[in-house]
């Protein structure tokens, strides 16, 4: 290896100093590097040169650049008149040239035509601004034909016409400089865009396909009031259509843009002949919330562009960019939104205008037909067609397409945000698969004139989903002056149009007007000759070589090359690596450690082997992923302050009873998919100090309570996943502050009437995924702390009605999909009311079972609605019996039985006279 690379030796690459932010907000540090403006000479360029040819024909026009695709190693670039498709590999050192073109051209009496409804000669032209993969084989395009969009079908490799043109009305704006999206989806496709050569009809539209066409309804401001749109992605039964806005729901005298996400069913039909024919039956719409938190939260209104759906901690999450209104304080804010939590919204409260004078309220839940307006008709439910719903229904979404609640931002702040006035963000791609291994997540922001902003981040999937502490890794340039553009060109010619990751390559694929600039997502090289600088640029990216050289870092890298990203304070350290249990040769392998004024923390991954030495101090230690069948007793011998040791998705069989004797002081012991049946007597003996025990989807058929003695500080045990048929009595006895057990998803179908008796503190039990059939009283009565009971997907079919007696903290419960028809008078007594706790402040699901909604139910339904705005999925509960009720909500179901009871009209607030203590 080289010298540490004191700062005499190497100094670190030169920062260039940046503006400052705008006073009202924290000053926001510079990026780590700044890429030297003369790698842009390096960059590969398309510029419209064809085969054989370093240069465009002299005097030819500048490209006109619309659409960029990429599709494999193919990049397909949609010009004004012309579609060239340009092979990726093998990359040249300075030219991308095209293998096909293309040439579509209007003909001269459109643009005649074009030209006497007032519009200039260079508006007259066939701009490309559709350019979609229809299927394996063919291309399907469409351009805005000098004011008179037409679409057509290519072949993928020849570019050769596949049948004849047709109209791209409600396809393809009219005005190249008019924002479309559009998408396939099933052989089916879905547009935004305008449809007239004024632009003022608005519309998503689908057509194509074996479904009928349809179109959002024509000027209606509650629907779309000046849209423009951004982007649409295809995500479970929806498509999910991305746009701002002027917003309508705000009774301010000047305009307020806002930005919206809207979604429709990918199996609407259309209405019926007396409302919304040949109109969307689905088309819902809410507010994306992208603000900075506070006393008065400051808004990012102005979405610039959203990514595709990526998977970030098994969360399907989009990241967006939104700015601020070219009137306010400059600046920029990436956030993040799972996708679940967006259909989420969709599911609450409506938000409606009584009269044009009156603001905006929400729409009473009791107000809101049924089934629910904006849901997808589907054989086997009670409407098998969105034609069939009834007037009310489509009435109800016709006048009430605006959704109460705005769409959270994970986390509720921006992930990154930049105020400086010399960035208008305006283009993101994001790698969720960066470095060696792959687990990194990188973000690179382009502004409006092609500088990428590169960052780090690390997305937190717990919890609220939060992202952790992003670092500014690198600021570069993409747009190469000297090709893209001719002396005394617009200044618009640098505007960036698209920025797009092409992992094979290792690039970013950016898009202007007159270029596509190929640019590699890192600049390893210039780190070379320094360990220290390479290892200091905390770039994924980059790993330091036993050559003495810095290199890229693709995924799958060979485990001889050092992966320097270690976080912030991190150095790297190599470790000699120990025999594998299957007597491999020692070899020296990475792991990275991080060192804290705690102690040690070291990650390893494969291919590596289990380390042999370890620093003194190390406190955490994670070796996942591995091929372990077993461990020796020494193994952890050397590291006596360890406390957490991750032990996952290994094939450890079995363990020694001596193995946990070295670490007295280990917290958490998590070992995660593995092939244990078994634990050793006596192996935590030596255990005080361990307060949580993973043994999540291992193959234990049985448990002992010998098993688990010595635990004398355990708060959370986690069993499940395995194939748990019974549990032993006592097993719990001696716990004295278990306050999580997880014995979900095992094959249980019954427990032991003392499970929970003795001194446990326990606040969330998870007994879903079992087979259980009847919940007996008396279970979970000794535990008054219980908070949270999760009982879904069970077998359940009787419910005791002291079952819940003494539960005064449940603040959530799910007995979602059993087998429950009715349940005992008295059950919810102790739950969920006035007096009675914590008033069941997190919600309840019960839907998925049969109920039959007869009048043996009173008590129950009185709860019920008393309880209903914190009910999950109440427009998904239905009775089942009695037959005349068939396919009605149970909530449905209870207010009509309480005002048939009544004898009187009861709306909303009039309940509050029943929703009093059960049993007073």
């Amino acid at each position: 290896l080289s010298s540490p690379c004191g700062p005499r030796e190497c100094p670190l690459p030169a920062k260039k100093k940046l503006g400052g932010a705008h006073g009202l907000f924290p000053e926001e540090p510079p990026p780590l590097s700044v890429a030297p403006r003369d790698y842009l000479s390096h960059y590969p360029v398309f510029v419209g040169s064809g085969p054989g040819r370093l240069t465009p024909t002299e005097g030819a026009e500048d490209l006109n650049i619309q659409r960029v695709l990429r599709v494999n190693r193919t990049l397909f670039i949609g010009d004004r008149d012309n579609l060239y498709r340009v092979e990726l590999e093998p990359p040249t050192s300075t030219e991308l040239r095209y293998q096909r073109k293309l040439t579509w051209r209007s003909n001269p009496s459109d643009i005649n035509v074009c030209r006497m409804k007032g519009k200039q000669e260079g508006e007259c032209r066939n701009f490309v601004k559709v350019l979609l993969l229809r299927d394996e084989s063919t291309l399907f395009v469409c351009g805005s034909n000098a004011f008179n969009p037409l679409c057509a079908n290519y072949s993928i490799d020849t570019l050769q016409p596949l049948g004849d043109n047709i109209s791209g009305m409600a396809r393809c704006p009219y005005d190249p400089k008019h924002a479309n999206v559009a998408l396939f989806s099933e052989g089916m496709l879905f547009t935004a865009t305008v449809t007239d050569f004024l632009a003022i009809d608005a519309v998503i539209y689908r057509s194509l396909g074996d479904r009928p066409t349809l179109r959002t309804v024509k000027h209606d401001s509650k629907w779309f009031k000046e849209p423009y749109f951004v982007h649409a992605v295809e995500w479970g039964s929806h498509i999910y259509f991305f746009f701002r806005e002027i917003a309508m729901e705000f009774n301010y005298l000047e305009k307020v843009v806002v930005s919206r996400v809207a979604r429709v069913c990918k199996n609407d039909v259309g209405g019926s002949p007396r409302v919304l024919e040949k109109q969307w039956t689905s088309f819902l719409k809410a507010r994306l919330n992208c603000s900075v938190p506070g006393d008065s939260h400051f808004y990012f209104n102005v979405m610039q562009a959203v990514t595709g759906v990526v998977s970030l901690g098994g969360r399907p999450i989009v990241l967006a960019i939104f700015s601020t209104p070219s009137n306010s304080i400059p600046g920029s804010a990436v956030c993040a939104f799972d996708m679940t939590q967006v259909a989420a919204v969709f599911e609450g409260r409506f938000r409606e205008q009584k009269s044009p004078e009156s603001i905006w309220t929400p729409v009473p839940e009791d107000q809101v037909p049924r089934p629910r307006p904006g849901c997808c008709a589907a054989p086997g439910m009670q409407y098998n067609a969105s034609s069939a719903f009834p007037d009310e229904i489509l009435n109800f979404v016709k006048t009430h397409p605006l959704m109460d609640e705005a769409v959270p931002s994970l986390g509720h702040a921006p992930w990154i945000v930049r105020t400086l006035t010399r960035h208008q963000l305006t283009r993101v791609a994001v790698d969720v698969g960066a470095g060696p291994w792959g687990n990194q997540t990188v973000v690179f922001l382009g502004s409006e004139a092609g500088t990428i902003l590169k960052f780090l981040v690390w997305p937190n999937a717990s919890a609220l989903g939060t992202s952790g502490p992003s670092v500014f890794l690198e600021e570069f340039e993409t747009y190469r002056p000297d090709r893209c553009g001719r002396p005394g060109g617009s200044e618009t010619g640098q505007r960036l149009l698209s920025l797009e990751l092409d992992v094979a390559s290792g690039g970013l694929l950016a898009a202007f007007p007159h270029c596509v600039v190929r640019v590699p997502v890192a600049r390893c090289q210039q780190y070379s000759g320094c360990m220290k600088n390479c290892i200091g640029s905390q770039d994924p990216y980059c790993g330091w070589a036993p050559d003495g050289s810095c290199i890229f870092l693709s995924p799958g890298t060979s485990p001889g090359v050092l992966d320097p990203h270690l976080s912030r304070t991190l150095f790297l350290l190599l470790l000699i690596v120990a025999p594998s249990v299957h007597g491999v040769t020692p070899n020296p392998e990475a792991c990275r450690v991080s060192q804290s004024s705690n102690g040690s923390s070291v990650n390893c991954y494969p291919p590596a082997k289990f380390p042999r030495q370890l620093p003194a101090d190390t406190i955490f230690l994670s070796v996942e992923f591995f091929n372990l069948t077993q461990l020796p007793p020494e193994t952890l011998q050397g590291i006596p302050n360890l406390q957490e040791l991750h032990l996952s998705s290994n094939g450890l069989e079995t363990l020694s009873a001596k193995f946990l004797l070295p670490v007295p002081q280990l917290k958490v012991l998590d070992l995660t998919r593995n092939a244990l049946t078994q634990l050793p007597p006596g192996l935590f003996q030596g255990s005080a100090a361990l307060h949580t025990l993973v043994l999540n989807q291992n193959q234990l058929e049985v448990l002992e309570t010998s098993w688990l003695q010595g635990l004398k500080a355990l708060r959370h045990l986690d069993l499940s996943g395995n194939h748990l048929r019974t549990l032993p009595s006592g097993l719990l006895a001696n716990f004295t502050d278990l306050r999580i057990l997880d014995l979900g998803n095992n094959q249980l179908e019954s427990l032991p009437s003392d499970l929970l008796r003795g001194p446990l503190k326990l606040e969330r039990l998870h007994l879903e995924g079992n087979r259980l059939q009847a919940l007996e009283g008396g279970l979970l009565e000794p535990q008054p702390n219980l908070s949270y009971l999760f009982l879904s997907d069970n077998r359940l079919a009787m419910v005791a009605a002291s079952a819940f007696q003494g539960l005064k903290q449940l603040d959530m419960l799910d007995l979602s999909n059993n087998s429950l028809s009715s349940v005992p008078k008295g059950l919810w007594a102790s739950v969920g009311r006035p007096g009675a706790g914590r008033d069941m402040e997190h919600g309840f699901d019960i839907s998925g079972n049969p109920w039959n909604c007869d009048q043996n139910l009173d008590d129950f339904y009185e709860w019920l609605v008393c309880n209903k705005d914190k009910m999950f999925f109440r427009n998904n509960t239905y009775c089942v019996e009695p037959k005349a009720m068939h396919g009605q909500t149970l909530l449905a179901a209870a207010m009509s039985h309480l005002k048939l009871k009544a004898g009187v009209e009861m709306d909303r607030n009039g309940l509050a006279e029943h929703c009093t203590p059960l049993g007073n």
